[in-house]
């Protein structure tokens, strides 16, 4: 008996042991999943392809994380229906991705199209645990304008320069998704990043819409040249085990502020998502000193840097708005304080010194922003007034009358 005692005592022991052993030898492997949505049923299907291709190259061999990318070609190609792409390393110029699913025809500027395809992406992978997950939005796009309203860019330089600006699907009538239909599909998947190769996306309203979908916002206040982002370069800053995103950013930065003529062409920033409600009180308190100001004087445009190459009446540095509105309504103190938080707020900012040759960026600081006016018509500045950065921002105390 007290042999049998001694026996189960150390049966129970080494068994309880032994659970513990097995639950340390079977850690979770991280894993990151990349999608990467490209409406390039438009003119910039050929950059689409190189990018692909750029991206495949760029995928870091025998990796366990997964990049998707989903991809709706011009009506001209072939294939020229959608269709979802898992990309595999490759070092050659073809295409050699398998491919998950082929779509019907469909207009991929739709919010229901874009929510279906992250949906089915995911179950792809029903066994997988991903830690962690990155988007980026490749297209045509136009900062917060709603659909229907496009900002010039100019696509007639040189065909390794066509601008490209999110979200037009030509086969749809000219659709662009509406900034804030985008926000309703992620407000409940937060991404770690979320990336616009796409022109004028970094707009505080755009950023402010967005501000609850991930950790960090990627993007350009100003055109991006339709080569894009170098995937090649890139792609393995993706998957790195700690991500560093402002090293994504500025190696973009790098890669065109190394060129010469028309191709010296970039700026980017990005932005802590966390801080942006900060900022924005901040700006918020801004506006209400200047409300409360009798004397009010908002600077001309003429007067604040756009970063539009065009004389539109769209697109202008948030920044240097409110820098130059701050002295003619002597409210340094305030802007002060309004510096301190966007210091903490955009981690990573910068600029090539021109834009295609024709915009002086010296005054371009990452953010833009629209300064309310009539010249745009009632039906734009109604819209406008929608978005939520309008109210809580404090614009709606100094812009009464557009």
């Amino acid at each position: 008996m007290k042999n049998l005692l001694k026996f189960l005592l150390f049966s129970i022991v080494f068994s309880s042991c032994q659970s513990d052993y097995l639950e340390e030898e079977i850690p979770v492997t991280p894993k990151r999943l990349v999608i990467v949505y490209m409406v390039a049923d438009n003119n910039l299907d050929y950059f689409a392809i190189q990018d692909i291709n750029e991206m495949e190259q760029g995928f870091p061999k025998n990796s366990e994380d997964k990049l998707v990318v989903y991809i709706d070609r011009n009506q001209n190609s072939l294939p020229s229906h959608p269709y979802l792409l898992e990309i595999t390393h490759d070092e050659t110029d073809a295409i050699v991705s398998p491919i998950l699913r082929a779509y019907t025809e469909q207009n991929s500027s739709d919010a229901t199209v874009f929510k279906n395809v992250l949906s089915e992406v995911s179950n792809y992978y029903p066994n997988e645990h991903f830690t962690s997950k990155g988007l980026v939005m490749w297209s045509h796009g136009n900062a917060w304008l709603p659909n229907g309203i496009s900002i010039a860019t100019n696509r007639d330089v040189l065909l390794e320069n066509v601008s490209k600006s999110f979200g037009l699907d030509d086969a749809s009538e000219k659709a662009n998704m509406d900034i804030k239909e985008l926000a309703t599909v992620l407000e409940n998947d937060t991404f770690d990043f979320i990336l616009f190769d796409a022109c004028f996306m970094a707009s505080i309203e755009v950023i402010y819409e967005l501000r609850n979908t991930a950790d960090y916002f990627i993007s350009s206040a100003t055109e991006i040249l339709s080569s894009g982002f170098p995937y090649t370069e890139v792609t393995p800053l993706f998957f790195e085990e700690n991500i560093d995103v402002n090293s994504i950013a500025s190696t973009y930065f790098n890669h065109y502020n190394n060129k010469t003529g028309l191709q010296k062409s970039a700026s980017i920033s990005v932005v802590k998502m966390n801080k942006i409600e900060n900022l924005t009180t901040q700006i918020f308190n801004f506006s209400s000193a200047l409300a409360s100001n009798n004397n009010l004087v908002i600077p001309a445009k003429q007067n604040v840097q756009q970063l539009d190459r065009f004389n539109g009446e769209w697109i202008y540095d948030l920044q240097d708005f409110l820098s130059k509105t701050a002295k003619l309504n002597n409210l340094q103190n305030e802007y002060a304080e309004i510096v301190t938080q966007w210091n903490k707020t955009i981690t990573y900012e910068n600029k090539t010194p021109f834009m295609v040759q024709s915009i002086d960026l010296n005054s371009c600081n990452g953010i833009s922003t629209y300064i309310p006016n009539t010249a745009n018509g009632a039906e734009i500045n109604e819209y406008y007034k929608t978005l939520q950065w309008f109210e809580n921002s404090g614009y709606d105390k100094i812009f009464t009358v557009f």
